[in-house]
């Protein structure tokens, strides 16, 4: 079919599309199980998709009578195959039914209903399919899918999702669940009932989950309530998606359009749900009251002659009359000539969406977008151009996956500064806010090879994000995949560079091949941010199947890239060394935005510490490093889950770069580790040599320490004490000079040596400054206890908060005003009160345990705090209130059932 296709293809206009192929196949005696089947169809589909997307196939129908079991008459099977958005391969499998006083319709296998559910086998072939005319608009306007599109793609990474986890973890048995992904649309209403609604009334508008058929949507604006059951939520997980309908107005925003954004992203908030955004629009609509343009007419400066210019536009009184009526103008009474004319001073035109009010739609989901960063998990997939208050979405949700191709994230379009500028100086979109841009500049956090890459990233971002701001974080079985107990195969080696990711991903032996483990679970290490700052490495990892956040120095040197702008002919691209271990003005603020991202994401932190210090110097100086630095101790100090700051082996963490991150900033929630082979000191031991042992402490070193120094020392001595002549003292004294200056090189390693051995992680621990020396080869398992033990730690510093609140859980108002470093002595009384000694509180398997077997006695405890909390409430809002209230009150319990009276009278009695 596809050769003879081939053939005839030079027949097709270049416009010919909805090319069909049909094949039927009479087996009737063989035996061929249905999934087998579709197994068949799929991968032939999978292997010749680009010829047929070539030749514009867009469906192609295989009838095939087989026997499905041997005992079974043979059985017509139509399998239908498409892919209508050339990333997501459908296999639609339906059966020949014969349905009483009804003709041969087509049903779904399985209970799957695909598109031709219940159509006749004779029906005759549509010329198109319902969707394909907008389908190929929306990729004709910025290469984008339509909006209705995107679920398919979303359940197809999933399933991918499913087939890398069950590949790599073929011991695990875990069921995957029949259905991947469930939506419904989430549809604007007016409570009033309207039949069309507008935005000037935001509080008389609503969101009902409806269930719909694609297209019905009569707003450039689409949201869903979608549940993904994924590896890491099997049981379902839900989020809220907003997307674009660039077949809508090309994607503007219009007053409507913010209003279902604004709602969407409202109830994302408010159920505490991960909040993803489809960004491909053209940003704020701009109109025109066209009511008034077909009106209105010119008062020109000399009647008849329009080259001497115009004075004031005007309407006509009967004009102005209609448009009057409709609110669409303002406009001044005149008398020209005797002619009555109404001179035109405002239009406000009985159109919607004409221009400011769009803005304030703008401005409205800006801030939206800017809380729901704050409260819930927000990432933005820009799968088409994005522009105006569509870019600064983008940036205001922070997290972002970029596509390569046709999404550049833009404020004005290229031709517009072209005409601004007078000249033809960019030639695209690409040049303002594309990759290469983007990516760089740490805007885009992530980049995709396409719209279905794209998809997969965000599916693999929101595996590590619990599936409400605050709960459980989602947790792997890695059984088969990576043990808790290894060690760890890679190990730096000193003075040697090496790839900061080997630390934490492992890498494969330069030697012989073999794969050498890092801290993390194997193949769970996600980079972000890598095409900006490159001397810090950021992303997120599993350890144990726990998601962690990953921030960690680049120890080599990396070169920052300012490319040339068109506009200035006078500039070029420009490289700058950047040396490795230092921070930076990009990458101090990497950092702090990482640490932000990671505390909106719920994640513990891991700061693999490598950093010499800031770099002070003017230019540096001048591009806010101090400023920067600061926002890292910022963002560190409302960072409200475990932080774990490690140095590596043969690593160092000095001056500036200690203090931004020591545990004392956060000592509720940080702890600092170090490896027997790592630094920590004000200064580099040369540094710190230079300037407290000089040459002068040295040489009184070489006095004290040196053998023949000391002979000589004595020989000078008796010679000043004797009759020995000046010649003889001055022979001596330059034997002196010579062994000083023979000896000053290796003393001058020993002063190095010497103010080396401050640094050490033993003077570390004994100064309180890091919690232990923890050596990199056992690394892995202490962490992933001592990270299991912090969660469960303050899962209960969390409970007991809420309880203290009078609360049985706590509100986002009260997460934010929870302290760990107050609430953690109060959990360790509740261990010892069960029964622990205090000297086991460090224990952290000895704790777990404890949270486990005590969990009954725990929550009583707690149960009883928040009683007592209740009560004292209670006792202070009574004894600050009126007779009055008190009589109020009285009148209320009156209300109460007979045995909570008794119950009441019984307590109160014993009390009073």
């Amino acid at each position: 079919c596809l050769s003879a296709l081939d053939v005839t293809g030079s027949a097709f206009s270049a416009s010919a599309a909805a090319n069909h192929i049909f094949v039927n196949i009479v087996a009737a005696t063989s035996v061929i199980p249905q999934l087998d089947i579709e197994d068949v169809v799929r991968s032939i589909a999978e292997r010749y998709s680009d010829k047929l997307q070539a030749l514009r196939v867009s469906e192609m129908e295989i009838k095939v009578t087989v026997k499905l079991s041997e005992d079974s008459a043979p059985v017509p099977l139509w399998l239908v195959v498409s892919n209508p958005t050339s990333l997501v391969l459908k296999v639609d499998t339906y059966v020949q039914v014969k349905e009483a006083g009804m003709p041969t319709v087509l049903r779904g296998v399985g209970g799957r209903k695909g598109e031709l559910e219940g159509t006749e086998v004779m029906a005759p072939y549509p010329i198109s399919r319902p969707l394909d005319a907008v389908r190929t608009r929306a990729m004709k306007s910025t290469g984008t899918l339509y909006v209705y599109d995107w679920l398919e793609v979303f359940e197809a990474a999933v399933e991918n999702a499913w087939d890398a986890y069950e590949a790599s973890r073929p011991l695990v048995h875990v069921r995957r669940p029949r259905r991947l992904l469930q939506s419904v649309e989430l549809v604007v209403r007016s409570k009033s009932d309207a039949e069309r609604w507008d935005a000037e009334d935001m509080s008389d508008l609503e969101l009902q989950e409806v269930s719909r058929p694609p297209a019905q949507n009569d707003v450039g604006m689409v949201a869903w309530l979608v549940t993904l059951f994924t590896p890491e939520a099997p049981g379902g997980r839900q989020m809220v998606l907003i997307a674009n309908d660039i077949t809508h107005a090309v994607g503007s925003f219009g007053t409507r359009e913010d209003a279902v954004f604004f709602l969407a992203s409202q109830l994302a908030r408010d159920r505490r749900l991960p909040r993803l955004y489809l960004a491909a629009n053209s940003g704020a609509r701009i109109g025109m009251a066209e009511s008034i343009q077909k009106k209105f007419r010119v008062a020109w400066a000399k009647e008849g002659d329009p080259t001497s210019g115009f004075r004031y536009l005007y309407l006509t009184p009967s004009d102005y009359e209609a448009a009057r009526q409709k609110g669409a103008v303002k406009a001044e009474l005149t008398l020209e000539d005797g002619d009555v004319r109404f001179r035109i001073t405002d239009i406000i035109g009985e159109e919607e969406d004409l221009g400011v009010e769009n803005l304030m739609g703008s401005g409205r989901i800006a801030g939206e977008t800017s809380r729901a960063y704050d409260d819930v998990f927000t990432l933005t997939l820009v799968v088409g151009r994005s522009v105006g208050i569509g870019a600064y979405l983008v940036r205001l949700g922070h997290r972002t996956i970029q596509s390569k191709a046709q999404a550049p994230i833009i404020l004005t379009g290229f031709q517009a500064l072209n005409k601004l500028m007078g000249r033809g100086i960019y030639t695209s979109n690409d040049q303002l806010g594309g990759p290469m841009v983007m990516h760089p500049n740490g805007v885009s956090h992530m980049l995709a090879a396409n719209h279905r890459d794209a998809v997969q990233k965000a599916i693999g971002w929101l595996g590590f994000v619990p599936t409400v701001r605050g709960g459980p974080l989602p947790s792997l079985d890695i059984t088969g995949a990576d043990s808790i107990d290894r060690g760890i195969g890679f190990h730096p080696e000193p003075n040697t560079p090496y790839d900061p990711r080997h630390l934490v991903a492992g890498c494969v032996s330069d030697i012989d091949g073999s794969w050498q483990s890092g801290l993390f679970d194997k193949d769970s290490f996600v980079e972000s941010l890598d095409g900006w700052a490159m001397t810090v490495v950021t992303g997120r990892a599993r350890l144990g199947g726990l998601p962690v956040g990953v921030i960690m120095t680049e120890g080599r040197m990396v070169e920052a890239l300012h490319p040339a702008d068109p506009a200035d002919a006078t500039s070029m691209e420009k490289k700058t060394a950047q040396a490795g271990g230092v921070w930076f003005p990009d990458s101090a603020y990497k950092t702090s935005q990482s640490i932000r991202d990671f505390q909106g994401e719920d994640l513990p932190l891991f700061i693999i510490a490598n950093w010499r210090g800031f770099s002070g110097g003017q230019r540096d100086m001048f591009d806010e490093v101090l400023k920067y630095g600061s926002y890292i101790v910022d963002a560190l100090v409302g960072y409200k889950q475990p932080i774990f700051v490690y140095i590596p082996p043969f690593a160092e963490l000095r001056g500036g770069a200690w203090v931004v991150v020591d545990s004392t900033i956060n000592a509720g929630c940080m702890e600092m580790y170090a490896d027997s082979d790592a630094r920590g000191g004000v200064l580099e031991p040369n540094g710190a040599a230079a300037i407290k042992f000089r040459r002068k402490h040295q040489v009184a070193a070489m006095h004290r320490c040196d053998d023949k120094m000391q002979a000589l020392d004595a020989e000078l001595a008796a010679a000043q004490d004797g009759d020995a002549n000046t010649g003889a003292v001055a022979e001596i004294q330059a034997r002196i000079a010579a062994r000083e200056e023979q000896l000053l090189g290796i003393y001058e390693q020993i002063a190095v040596a010497f103010a080396d051995l401050h640094d050490t992680p033993g003077r570390m621990a004994s100064k309180k400054v890091i919690r232990a020396e923890v050596p990199w080869q056992t690394a892995r398992p202490y962490f992933y206890w001592r990270l299991r033990r912090r969660l469960k730690e303050f899962d209960l510093c969390r409970r007991l908060a809420a309880a203290r609140a009078g609360a049985r859980a706590l509100t986002p108002a009260l997460q934010k005003t929870v302290d760990m470093k107050a609430l953690a002595p109060l959990i360790q009384e509740m261990y010892e009160k069960t029964g622990n000694a205090a000297a086991s509180w460090a224990d952290d398997r000895g704790f777990l345990l404890w949270a486990r077997e005590k969990s009954v006695e725990i929550e009583a405890l707690i149960s009883e705090t928040r009683a007592k909390s209740a009560a004292r409430e209670m006792m202070q809002k009574l004894e600050s209130c009126g007779e009055e209230v008190l009589e109020t009150l009285a009148a209320e319990l009156a209300s109460l059932s007979s045995e909570k009276k008794r119950a009441l009278k019984s307590v109160f009695l014993k009390a009073l």
